[in-house]
């Protein structure tokens, strides 16, 4: 999850801004993996009914979701439209590694993506959340892709982070015990 907690860190001492951070595979029902573990797949994380239950009590104004690998396209679009299906109004980004390789592919298969941060998002994505903040357009945004008229408009590259100690990773929105009990019970680390 550090690639999120990176973008969330980057609003840490903005008190007009509060960020959550919901890893959806940081808690699983470990009874359950272990009585399915010989029966593959193996849902490893929260229902549905939990994530939309956790996001409620958020009521965030918008949701970045990060896809970083192609293996898991197919979750990470049930989740997006489980997302815009419990809450239509919510902005829905997607970043990323696999949706920056594949943009086209995500924008195919659903339509309730609002826009995908490509290549590094730092930068783009705090722009975004200022424009969204003071009711400005975002589309002139370096770096991003999103539909308009049917069409997908892809923008010029954002430039790339030239310092990397600007950015710090927000620890304090995870509970790092709950990392530690994966590990312990015998699954990979999630940091």
């Amino acid at each position: 999850p550090k690639s999120v907690l990176y973008l969330a860190g980057l609003f840490k001492d903005n008190k007009k801004i509060e960020t959550k951070f919901l890893d959806i595979f940081a808690y699983p029902d470990f009874k359950q993996v272990k009585r399915e573990r010989n029966n593959p797949p193996i849902y490893f994380g929260m229902s549905d009914d939990q994530v939309v239950q956790s996001i409620r009590q958020y009521n965030p104004h918008i949701i970045a979701i990060t896809s970083t690998a192609n293996y898991f396209i197919n979750d990470t679009i049930k989740m997006i439209e489980l997302i815009r299906s419990n809450f239509p109004s919510v902005f829905i980004v997607v970043g990323g590694p696999d949706a920056t390789n594949d943009y086209k592919v995500y924008f195919e298969r659903t339509n309730a993506i609002d826009l995908i941060v490509m290549k590094e998002g730092e930068v783009t994505f705090e722009k975004l959340v200022t424009a969204l903040r003071q009711g400005k357009s975002w589309k002139q945004l370096k770096g991003i892709a999103y539909q308009a008229n049917d069409k997908m408009v892809v923008t010029n590259d954002q430039v790339y982070v030239k310092n990397l100690d600007d950015y710090h990773c927000d620890y304090d929105l995870i509970d790092l015990e709950q990392y530690f009990k994966i590990n312990k019970e015998g699954y990979p680390s999630r940091l």
